[in-house]
């Protein structure tokens, strides 16, 4: 099975879409244009999870309120994808926010924020 290095998604603990696009749109010096920032061959969405229970207290990272998902246009090599995804998370645990990669390279990424 091959791996796709071309997008992957990050759960993200954080209050709001908002709140997260805020920190990223200061962190690469960028405005965004419906939730979504162009960066260097990079296209970062973020917006509400989807897949979340809407319960009170998260039964898992899977009911964090705030998704980043991340593509990669055809000039970014893999090694860059990884790189790029990997410091995206650091940034956002640094901003204080638990984070949890949804990827087929997750193993290749810095360890998640859930047991």
């Amino acid at each position: 099975m091959s791996v796709n290095y071309r997008d992957g998604g990050l759960f993200v603990d954080a209050d709001s879409e908002d709140q997260v696009l805020g920190l990223l749109k200061r962190h690469f010096d960028t405005d965004d244009e419906f939730g979504s920032i162009e960066v260097r061959g990079f296209e970062v969405r973020v917006g509400r999870n989807q897949l979340k229970f809407r319960g009170k207290e998260p039964a898992s990272f899977v009911d964090w309120e705030v998704m980043v998902d991340v593509y990669a246009d055809e000039r970014i090599s893999d090694r860059e994808m990884v790189r790029f995804v990997g410091e995206l998370m650091e940034f956002l645990r640094a901003s204080g926010h638990r984070v949890v990669a949804e990827a087929d390279f997750a193993a290749e990424l810095p360890p998640s924020d859930w047991p």
